[in-house]
């Protein structure tokens, strides 16, 4: 006949904790954190800058949606900047050797401006804040085209409207131009950023019990029966009997029957919503082979 393995008895090691000939070992402290995104802001070069250093030299395609008219009545494009519109691909007017050319640039949307858009011509044109009064074109009045760079002027219905709204500086030149009417721009701009950081933060009891539970395996720090199929079926217990005291010191890890028989807490007992929980770690034990003398 195979003897009940008196090691495994409830009594047998609720007594030896009672008497201080066994200690249930204290629970590690836990670090309770979690990985949060936050917004950061950072001072980064203004974009802005570059794309307008860059159009001082190059081109940008036009159309109705890269540029507009302003509130001030000038030519602009998308964000906000000063521009000259001009059409690149030029087949007459060009004198290759002077570099002039007798078509025009425009800094308003002046009646040729407007009759090229209705004419469905507006595509022709091409934007520029180059300010020294050159511009790159493709000259197609030759045999082959080439391109070149020539010197062109005013359009002179836009001279007419700027003059007429106090907006053409004397002397002018488009360098004058571009210093008085192109916006400021600042240099940096602020950046968001999203970023993950890892905070600590105050738990629920919940978040807290789980924990615990998991750094003992789901097993009674007393009795030693796995709970882990049956979780709700584990407690955790304050020693102290402050429930507000989290501190790993004043924390075990005990099934609902062991909770149950710690010092005040006899009204668990009385309880019938322990019962159940009660029944099913006894019923544990004996699958676990832990023995129970009642």
């Amino acid at each position: 006949m195979k003897l009940p393995d008196f090691f495994k008895c409830v009594e047998l090691n609720s007594l030896m904790v009672g008497i201080g000939a066994k200690e249930i070992p204290e629970l590690k402290p836990v670090e309770f954190v979690r990985t949060v995104t936050k917004t950061e802001y950072v001072e980064i070069d203004n974009p802005a800058i570059s794309m307008l250093e860059d159009l001082k030299t190059k081109v940008l395609p036009v159309n109705r949606d890269s540029f507009s008219i302003g509130s001030d009545g000038l030519i602009q494009d998308s964000k906000g900047n000063k521009h000259c519109l001009y059409i690149m691909k030029q087949s007459r007017g060009i004198d290759s050797w002077a570099k002039t050319t007798t078509y025009k640039y425009h800094l308003t949307t002046c009646q040729t401006i407007k009759n090229m858009i209705s004419s469905g011509h507006f595509h022709r044109y091409v934007g520029t804040a180059r300010d020294d009064g050159y511009f790159q074109v493709i000259d197609q009045s030759g045999y082959r085209a080439k391109e070149i760079i020539i010197k062109m002027e005013l359009c002179s219905h836009c001279k007419a409207i700027l003059q007429k709204e106090n907006k053409f500086p004397l002397p002018f030149s488009l360098k004058n131009y571009y210093n008085k009417f192109q916006p400021k721009v600042p240099k940096t701009v602020r950046k968001a950023e999203h970023v993950k950081v890892t905070e600590k933060y105050a738990p629920n009891h919940d978040e807290i019990a789980k924990k615990y539970k998991e750094q003992v395996g789901y097993r009674c720090q007393s009795c030693g029966v796995d709970c882990t199929e049956n979780s709700h079926c584990l407690h955790l217990h304050h020693k102290n009997g402050d429930g507000q005291n989290n501190s790993a010191p004043n924390l075990r890890v005990l099934c609902v029957s062991c909770h149950s028989k710690q010092p005040m807490h006899g009204h668990m007992l009385a309880n019938p919503k322990f019962s159940a929980p009660i029944k099913a770690v006894d019923k544990m034990r004996r699958q676990q082979g832990i023995v129970s003398l009642r």
